[in-house]
């Protein structure tokens, strides 16, 4: 015997397989299309038109470290700045930000966290809104901008991949082992300070406890 048994008995119910996996499909599609728009990723040259929001949590830390940038190839002629890190989970650009911020600036570091943002077309400048005050930023993106905002004591606002870029024009550009932010130092408990080698990947991290805690939550 046919052990399907014949057509006139089989007691089932047929179903139209490729229409459900057409739903099924179409509906992983809208998942997916809903998952790249939460995470639009935002064109490097568009960065400052999206910048709404920007912390800089670990700035009481970074703020007792100076860090040497050098003005003059082949002299030891430095300015002395505080770089402070925001993270790709610190700001709404998901992209890592370093701010420089002349050693006599009087902000204090509570004050540079979770703060509004404004980009003007005009200048080239940010306005950071903390508490009741603001301050302007220029945002920089090639080595002639870094060194012309540094010279001029402005706050510089660069990516963390510019930053890399900078110091590596820089370094070719005058060569002899020049390098653009060969030194910071550290304050410690007792008021003294040490001299330390500055690691180019680690600006405005090194010896900030815990700065993983930075990377954004997957």
């Amino acid at each position: 015997d046919d052990i399907f048994g014949s057509p006139d008995t089989i007691d089932a119910e047929f179903i139209n397989v490729g229409q459900m996996l057409n739903v099924e499909i179409d509906e992983i599609k809208t998942e997916e299309m809903f998952v790249k728009e939460e995470r639009v990723e935002i064109p490097p040259n568009q960065l400052n038109f999206h910048l709404k929001r920007i912390s800089f949590i670990r700035a009481a830390c970074q703020y007792k470290r100076q860090y040497q940038v050098k003005t003059k190839p082949n002299l030891n002629q430095f300015l002395d700045n505080h770089i402070l890190t925001s993270s790709p989970g610190q700001n709404n650009t998901r992209t890592e930000w370093k701010l420089f911020i002349p050693v006599t600036c009087t902000l204090l570091p509570y004050q540079l966290e979770n703060m509004e943002v404004e980009y003007d077309q005009q200048t080239g400048c940010f306005h950071f809104a903390c508490f009741a005050s603001n301050f302007v930023v220029q945002q920089v993106e090639d080595l002639t901008s870094f060194m012309q905002g540094i010279l001029g004591g402005q706050n510089l606002l660069v990516t963390g991949e510019n930053i890399q870029n900078i110091a590596g024009q820089f370094e070719t550009h005058f060569q002899n082992g020049n390098q653009l932010i060969p030194t910071f130092t550290k304050s410690t408990e007792n008021g003294t300070f040490l001299k330390l080698q500055a690691n180019l990947t680690e600006l405005g991290y090194e010896g900030v406890d815990n700065h993983e805690e930075y990377e954004p939550k997957q």
